[in-house]
């Protein structure tokens, strides 16, 4: 994922390999992100969060209509997923 590169870059580059930020945990905080996007986006185009993941995406020339596309894949696989191994009736 581009962005991951850009939002974890402090994370990943250490010479100590333990020291990093494990990639299975970044790909779950970057989905996370991807998945309240359009969420925040409604409640406050102007929060920290909206501005620093507009930033991010132009410094990887992503369209905002590709993380939103994310984000709906995202929301359905995870509601798929819920839905099928029973969690949504918790």
């Amino acid at each position: 994922m581009k962005m991951k590169a850009v939002l974890f870059a402090s994370t990943v580059t250490f010479s100590d390999q333990s020291l990093n930020l494990d990639e299975d945990v970044a790909d779950m905080l970057v989905a996370t992100l991807f998945l309240l996007y359009p969420d925040m986006l409604r409640f406050c185009a102007s929060s920290p969060f909206v501005v620093k993941t507009r930033e991010d995406m132009v410094a990887r020339s992503i369209g905002q209509s590709e993380v939103l596309a994310w984000s709906s894949t995202i929301r359905r696989e995870f509601f798929t997923l819920t839905t099928q191994t029973g969690l949504a009736s918790c």
